[in-house]
């Protein structure tokens, strides 16, 4: 651990940019670096977690909690990414289950990520982003579970226009998602500020008592088809915070099929998945005057819970 008392010269400039001129257990790190050690938790102010943006104040005590080294990204050309389209300024690619788009802090040698395989395959995007040690061309995320569309900036310039789009909320996006039970209503919106828990694992629907940062959230859903035991729900998301549709369908208490994450006890019994059924199907923006709309069909291990799932009663959450 590295403990750092703020002068009086270093009073009002952000946490971030302060540490990036200290030289922190002997080494230089980054920004990239730096932001990563405060937003896990590892840069404590006077005692408690900070944000990047935090202002500093004469005499605040400033520990930094030693961490992993971040290092460089290795190309991995054996994972299978499908190319939707491509052109000079962004990719989309439909992103298979079961593979994390990053690698996590305290992993960060991990090259069995989406990053890594689109370094093998657009290796210009190595310079391209906010933090392209870690991060190269990624605009967005997807859950590591979750399928779909995902667009990828192949320069810095497409990388700021996309990341304008999404941060103005001007990029459409859908999804569709399998639910357990039925849905009360066809149509609607869930409207709920969504919070971290304390224990920073999963994210919770805020309440008058939550005490760590709560944000907006709402999430527009229709119901497209019933089956025996589940729907098949379109999701659209007006915001676009981590977990949102999974934790709005959990708070209806229709969560995502297979999410052990936020299925609840009810559900518990009923998880025979490999993943949450969650699927990315629809995305549209405007970039560079030019607008764009694409669309990736239901994965088939969706199509096939469907068909095996439907055509079986054997087991209903009635007699449960």
């Amino acid at each position: 651990m590295k403990t750092i008392i703020i002068e009086k010269i270093n009073s009002g400039k952000r946490l971030d940019k302060f540490l990036k001129k200290e030289v922190i257990f002997n080494e230089e790190l980054s920004r990239g670096e730096i932001i990563k050690l405060i937003k896990n938790g590892r840069v404590i102010i006077n005692g408690k977690p900070s944000k990047p943006s935090c202002k500093l104040k004469e005499g605040d005590e400033v520990l930094v909690k030693k961490t992993e080294r971040i290092k460089q990204l290795k190309a991995n050309s054996r994972i299978p990414v499908k190319i939707i389209f491509q052109n000079q300024d962004f990719a989309v690619i439909d992103k298979p289950s079961g593979i994390a788009v990053h690698s996590a802090p305290g992993n960060y040698a991990n090259d069995n990520t989406l990053v890594s395989c689109l370094l093998s395959v657009f290796p210009q995007t190595k310079n391209v982003g906010d933090d392209p040690q870690q991060r190269p061309g990624i605009v967005h995320r997807l859950d590591k579970d979750t399928s779909g569309l995902m667009v990828i900036a192949l320069n810095q310039k497409s990388y700021i226009g996309l990341k304008e789009q999404f941060s103005e909320r001007k990029v459409s996006k859908e999804y569709l998602a399998l639910v357990w039970g039925h849905m009360e209503n066809k149509k609607g919106v869930i409207d709920q500020p969504l919070a971290r828990s304390e224990s920073y694992k999963k994210q919770i629907i805020a309440h008058r008592k939550t005490r760590t940062k709560i944000h907006e959230a709402q999430t527009f859903y229709v119901v497209e088809k019933n089956y025996p035991q589940f729907d098949l729900v379109r999701a659209i998301p007006k915001t676009g915070r981590t977990h949102q549709i999974r934790v709005h369908l959990a708070y209806l208490g229709h969560p995502v099929i297979g999410d052990k994450k936020y299925l609840g006890k009810r559900y518990l019994k009923f998880v025979q998945t490999k993943r949450h059924l969650l699927h990315a199907q629809k995305m549209s923006f405007t970039l560079f005057g030019k607008e764009y709309a694409f669309r990736s069909p239901m994965p088939e291990d969706m199509v096939e819970y469907i068909k095996s799932e439907s055509n079986s009663q054997n087991q209903t959450l009635d007699n449960s």
